[in-house]
């Protein structure tokens, strides 16, 4: 009883790491215009900021998230029903699952790269950056798909820690 409680403390210290690296991750912002200005206190705009990454008062190099690659790996999951080669990965125990997600963070890399390009000249394009040289969209595309990757092996670690016996 003693040894499953010490388990359990152990993964909730590690959990809790985790998860406060990601909150100050978020507080690293970019170089962009405010789409708003910070004196706001509209409860509804306060919230749509904190779930964009806080792209309204300022863009998080975390604004993406994991949502390119939890589509990476809806992606790969309904590959995995269409192409037989995928299928059979699905059986053959680890070195499979390491296969399928390795596919997974390629695509989910790939995925991120295009997000984060499609954002940034999104932004470039509505004059909310503050330079618009080629090398600065680069660096910010950069910044933000580091900050994913980031997100994302945090997640993989909490999940890691969940998992862990």
């Amino acid at each position: 009883m003693n040894k499953i409680k010490l388990s359990l403390r152990k993964k909730i210290i590690k959990t809790s790491f985790y998860l406060i690296a990601i909150l100050l991750l978020n507080l690293v912002k970019l170089p962009v215009k405010p789409l708003l200005d910070n004196t706001i206190s509209n409860p509804f705009v306060l919230f749509l900021d904190s779930i964009t990454g806080g792209a309204f008062t300022g863009l998080a190099i975390s604004c993406l998230g994991i949502i390119p690659f939890a589509n990476a790996g809806m992606i790969v999951s309904l590959l995995a029903t269409i192409v037989p080669k995928l299928q059979n990965l699905r059986y053959e125990g680890n070195y499979g699952s390491k296969k399928i997600k390795l596919l997974t963070n390629i695509i989910g890399t790939l995925i991120t790269i295009a997000m984060s390009t499609i954002l940034v000249s999104y932004l470039s394009l509505n004059g909310i950056l503050y330079n618009n040289l080629l090398i600065s969209k680069i660096g910010i595309v950069c910044l933000i798909s580091v900050g994913t990757f980031i997100v994302n092996a945090l997640c993989n670690k909490i999940s890691g820690v969940m998992r862990e016996d």
